[in-house]
């Protein structure tokens, strides 16, 4: 029936989707550009022309090959130039008169000049004149100034006097000396009394801490811990604000047991409480003779 072959017509295995490559039978999708290879010979592209620039950029075909060429027709016949090898004295035989290197005899460069066409530098030399002789010229003010000292002795022939001790030389004044005594200790009339006294250790120095017993000392003063009990130093009154510091002196101390201060108080202090008695007393209610918020009936 239909409805059979509509279902085999539609199977999955049986269905061939198009290519996207190519020509598309589909109108709803559009074909894109296809290119090849030209199939032109080059006698048929010769002949199509382009624009003239492209006209300029095509190679011509007749064009000989690399092999057509001949390299030595381009080339052109250019002077060429040498050195000629003639003599330049072809008349004149100058081997015969001119004489050889070593026959020249040419003056040196150094020393006195012979020929006028040449200067003779200055020649300088050691001189022979001792030291005697030397010291006897006198070239220029400025040179004896540079002489000065020459005539004075060398370091080893300068004798130089010690600063110490005795000077011999008026201009340096003697440093004054002083040394030990040579004489006895003990040689005036004292001599006995002097042995007499005691040794260093003899002396019996009095001690310098407690009382002076000498009148030049001044003994210093002590301070002892008090021995008064309690009982005499609260009698003793020093000042006002001494006192002030004493207050609390006799107040019992934590451990003293004190009496409660609530319920019937056996001191003769008197204690407050509430009264029991009648607000209103019977004299009163007589002269009212209200009756009370409960007395009347509604």
């Amino acid at each position: 029936t239909m409805s059979q072959d509509r279902t085999k017509a539609w199977e999955p295995s049986q269905m061939r989707a198009s290519s996207t490559f190519g020509r598309q039978a589909v109108s709803e999708r559009s074909n894109a550009p296809a290119f090849k290879f030209g199939s032109a010979t080059r006698a048929t592209q010769a002949r199509v022309y382009l624009s003239k620039e492209h006209e300029k950029h095509t190679s011509r075909s007749d064009s000989p090959g690399p092999a057509g060429y001949d390299p030595a027709a381009a080339l052109v016949q250019t002077p060429a130039y040498r050195f000629p090898r003639a003599d330049r004295f072809p008349s004149i035989d100058l081997g015969a008169q001119s004489p050889g290197p070593g026959q020249h005899n040419v003056p040196s460069g150094l020393g006195i000049q012979r020929s006028s066409s040449n200067r003779s530098l200055p020649s300088y030399s050691m001189g022979k004149a001792t030291r005697e002789g030397l010291g006897k010229l006198h070239a220029s003010r400025a040179e004896s100034v540079s002489k000065f000292g020459s005539h004075s002795p060398g370091p080893a022939h300068n004798i130089t006097q010690p600063t110490l001790g005795k000077q011999s030389s008026s201009r340096c004044k003697t440093a004054p000396s002083a040394s030990f005594s040579k004489s006895e200790r003990f040689v005036h009339s004292s001599t006995a009394r002097v042995g007499a006294l005691s040794a260093p250790k003899a002396y019996a120095t009095p001690s310098t801490f407690g009382k002076q017993v000498e009148g030049k000392h001044v003994s210093e003063p002590r301070t002892a811990f008090g021995t008064a009990d309690r009982q005499a130093q609260s009698r003793v009154y020093i000042s006002k604000e001494h006192c002030v510091t004493a207050v609390g002196r006799d107040s019992p101390g934590p451990q003293a047991h004190f009496s409660n201060s609530h319920g019937r108080q056996h001191e003769s202090t008197r204690s407050a409480g509430f009264s029991k008695s009648d607000r209103w007393g019977p004299r009163v209610k007589a002269e009212l003779g209200s009756p009370g918020p409960g007395a009347y009936s509604s």
